[in-house]
């Protein structure tokens, strides 16, 4: 789960509808509004997955991750590793890994991606990335 940023409240208001701002104005005191954010905040953030190479294989076989997400890659292995991607949800070459080394993909689309290493056609991995969270339809204020 993504840090949060509790020394400003006012930089966590951003996440809020005008309207969910003005009923939380009106119906909260501050302190209020600042614990419904310290709590729900933090489970709007993007995410971060790790991935592991080792063994010639991914440490996942499937993901299920949304648009704004990261992918962190760790080669694992003694030898070297290469991630990519021709999927046309997000196509990448995230290059050559040697041991111990680490990329990120941040996932820009939502769609079936197809991660494979072109060293060893046997790794394979399935990233089913949705859209962001809809913060109107899951935070809908019912007045």
């Amino acid at each position: 789960m993504g840090r949060v940023d509790t020394s400003n409240g006012w930089a966590m208001l951003y996440k809020c509808t005008i309207e969910q701002l003005y009923f939380m104005l009106k119906h909260f005191s501050w302190q209020g509004i600042c614990g419904i954010l310290f709590f729900v905040a933090p489970s709007l953030q993007a995410e971060v997955f790790q991935v592991f190479q080792r063994d010639g294989q991914f440490s996942a076989s499937e993901i299920e991750a949304r648009v704004g997400d990261t992918i962190q890659f760790t080669n694992q292995d003694p030898h070297k590793h290469n991630v990519f991607s021709l999927s046309s949800a997000n196509m990448f070459d995230l290059g050559e890994l040697g041991q111990g080394e680490q990329r990120e993909l941040v996932l820009k689309r939502e769609g079936m991606i197809e991660v494979t290493c072109g060293i060893h056609g046997r790794a394979k991995l399935m990233i089913m990335v949705k859209q962001k969270l809809d913060h109107n339809s899951s935070n809908e204020i019912i007045q």
